[in-house]
């Protein structure tokens, strides 16, 4: 049995993967025959910052929050590799490389300030995510019944910033809220590799991105 994507987890034929059904963390399991080449990453960041102040005159406060994932996943069968090459390829002797990273960020900033006179605050939240998801065959001579080269990227950001002034005569508050998601997801075949497939040959990349971004003040 092999470790699979969680999530998105499909077999050879794009068919989900019993008990991958979603979320970091949750695993499937495939039981296969034959040369199995797997890579997987899982990224999981909760925060949550606050800065409250308070005084008769006037008060100042300011919270901040950055965050940075920076990854890199790779499953490949190098140049010059040479698989099943002893024989014709029997009708079990697949071969599957597979790379797949999962990142979940929650990210939650406010400030609350309350002055008789004057209160000023600010928060900002910043959230960056910079992954590349590799699945290859290189330049490699492959016999095999079956060929899957798949790569697969997922992210859920989601970042709440709040921001609350009151003060009796002015109240000066700002809030802001930055994501940057700057991805390279691939599954590719070398242009020299000989492939010698008696079924399918599959080479598909996937990034799925969901971010969901609040600012109130």
């Amino acid at each position: 049995q092999s470790t699979v994507n969680p999530g998105a987890a499909k077999d050879a034929d794009g068919n989900p993967i019993a008990g991958a059904s979603g979320g970091l963390g949750t695993k499937g399991t495939e039981t296969v025959k034959g040369l199995s080449v797997l890579a997987m990453g899982n990224e999981k960041i909760v925060t949550a910052t606050i800065g409250v102040a308070g005084a008769g005159a006037a008060a100042v406060t300011g919270a901040a929050t950055a965050n940075v994932i920076a990854s890199e996943t790779e499953a490949s069968i190098k140049d010059g590799a040479q698989i099943n090459m002893s024989g014709a390829a029997g009708a079990d002797a697949a071969v599957r490389v597979r790379a797949a990273d999962n990142t979940f960020m929650v990210q939650a900033g406010g400030t609350v300030t309350g002055a008789g006179a004057a209160a000023v605050s600010g928060t900002v939240n910043t959230g960056i995510v910079a992954k590349k998801t590799t699945a290859r065959i290189g330049d490699a001579d492959v016999k095999a019944s079956d060929v899957e080269v798949a790569a697969d990227s997922s992210e859920k950001v989601f970042t709440l910033t709040a921001n609350v002034s009151i003060a009796g005569a002015a109240g000066v508050g700002a809030g802001v809220g930055v994501n940057v998601i700057a991805n390279e997801t691939s599954a590719s075949i070398g242009a020299g590799a000989s492939i010698d497939a008696t079924g399918d040959i599959d080479v598909e990349a996937s990034q799925n991105t969901l971010l969901n971004l609040n600012t109130v003040a």
